[in-house]
């Protein structure tokens, strides 16, 4: 009876370590991308001067090019973002789905809308 307690005991955690290290891959993509879009705004609030160029190339990191077109964000929707991307790499689940719904209720059209639907899905599995 025993090894069978300690069974599920070590099967729950093993799910539960799982479960959280999605959790976490999630997080961290979510930041790079935030990261590639603070440069966009940062560059296009510096700049007074558009250049344009193209050039044909094999595509890297798919996850640079993920906010082409969708580079209208407030500051105050970076904010709540990272704000609830701190708070779940905290293991503040509680906190991070706050700041992901008043994310998602203030600006239902954001470009972090989708991740911040995917975080509430994946929080919602812990």
């Amino acid at each position: 009876m025993f090894k069978k307690n300690l069974f599920f005991v070590i099967l729950i955690s093993c799910v539960s370590v799982l479960s959280f290290a999605e959790t976490a891959e999630l997080v961290s993509k979510s930041k790079a991308k935030l990261n590639n879009l603070e440069k966009i705004k940062g560059t296009k609030e510096s700049s007074k001067i558009s250049v344009a160029g193209a050039k044909a190339a094999e595509q890297v990191n798919k996850d640079e090019l993920y906010w082409a077109g969708k580079d209208e964000v407030s500051d105050e929707e970076i904010e709540l973002f990272k704000t609830a991307l701190d708070k779940i790499e905290q293991k503040n689940f509680k906190e991070g789905k706050e700041n992901l719904k008043k994310l998602l209720d203030k600006y239902p059209k954001s470009a972090l809308a989708e991740d911040s639907l995917g975080l509430l899905k994946e929080i919602d599995k812990q």
